[in-house]
């Protein structure tokens, strides 16, 4: 089960948070770094994500659907973003095209108000 943290920019329109699913493998360096990169992502999107793992019949179907052929895979909102080594970039400027880059937001040092 994911855990559910709801992100919302001050200028953000979006009501629902955009599914990321995150498809790693045991013993995959760059599933860490995937895994790093969206935990930051979750204080400046309105994203929630779900970790598979790619040995489950799930994860395998996953991946093969969306042709995402070395771990880890991160498909959002059912469309296939990433495939092997991880980019924070690439990322960021496929949830932009989602909710828009005035959405995106920082958390004060102190945490949320």
């Amino acid at each position: 089960a994911a855990e559910m943290r709801k992100g919302y920019g001050p200028m953000s329109t979006r009501q629902e948070p955009i599914h990321v699913t995150l498809l790693v493998q045991q013993g995959c360096h760059f599933c860490h770094d995937a895994e790093d990169i969206l935990r930051r992502l979750e204080s400046e999107y309105p994203i929630v994500v779900a970790k598979l793992d790619l040995a489950t019949e799930e994860g395998e179907r996953m991946a093969l659907r969306h042709g995402l052929l070395f771990p880890p895979g991160i498909v959002i909102e059912d469309q296939a973003v990433s495939s092997g080594r991880p980019s924070e970039g690439r990322i960021r400027k496929f949830l932009d095209a989602w909710v828009g880059p005035e959405a995106s937001f920082k958390v004060a040092a102190t945490g949320p108000a």
